[in-house]
């Protein structure tokens, strides 16, 4: 990157604007492609990319969160034949980017409280970190956004406990695929060679494949 690159991407605004785009991008690719067989969301990577802008760039970058999550969810489900109105569907989209920010928010704090930022090999080993980013804090964005969901009707009652669970799921994945990415690629180069960097990073992209291909193909892996 070159000097006027790193300046501008200091700036909050730039910061914003890529946060959200990065979010929406991935959003709605993985919005898009659940269809037939595909019937839920397995990894949401977004939570990840939320939880690592947070901790890299501070709290400062929500509104990057709340734009990004809301253009993917809109995006994807502005469609009368979702069953829900033009405005019910805003509102959703609204709740579950609030959603998103806070549980970026609860991630980021309990991280650096408890844990520290892991900027290394070492520190990232510690379970911890993964705990508090992953299964702890996104139940905060489960809580939010499953109950909008069910508040609009886009969730039958009967289904509530299945679908926050998946949601759960998908966004606890989706932190535990992205944040020991970025943290690895975020480290001092002098701390962590390419060859370490490639052996942490190539066994996380597996998994997460594999898990993908679980979910879709049961007799595929």
């Amino acid at each position: 990157m070159t000097a006027d690159g790193k300046i501008w991407l200091s700036a909050l605004p730039s910061k914003i604007l890529v946060l959200a785009a990065a979010y929406s991008v991935a959003g709605i690719l993985t919005l898009a492609a659940n269809i037939p067989p595909v019937i839920v969301t397995v990894v949401w990577l977004p939570a990840g990319i939320a939880l690592t802008a947070t901790l890299v760039w501070g709290y400062r970058v929500w509104p990057g969160i709340l734009l990004g999550a809301f253009a993917a969810h809109a995006a994807v489900h502005l469609d009368a034949s979702n069953g829900g109105t033009f405005f019910m569907t805003l509102v959703v989209s609204v709740f579950i980017g609030l959603g998103a920010v806070l549980q970026s928010f609860a991630g980021a704090y309990l991280i650096l409280r408890f844990a520290g930022f892991p900027r290394s090999l070492n520190r990232l080993r510690k379970a911890n970190i993964l705990l508090w980013g992953g299964p702890v804090s996104c139940l905060v964005g489960t809580a939010v956004g499953g109950t909008a969901s069910w508040l609009a009707g886009s969730t039958p009652a009967i289904g509530l406990v299945g679908h926050w669970l998946n949601w759960w799921a998908a966004e606890t994945l989706g932190v535990l695929t992205i944040l020991p990415l970025a943290s690895v690629w975020l480290a001092e180069r002098r701390r962590i060679s390419l060859r370490m960097r490639l052996f942490v990073i190539l066994p996380v992209c597996l998994a997460t494949v594999l898990t993908v291909l679980a979910f879709i193909c049961p007799t595929a892996v």
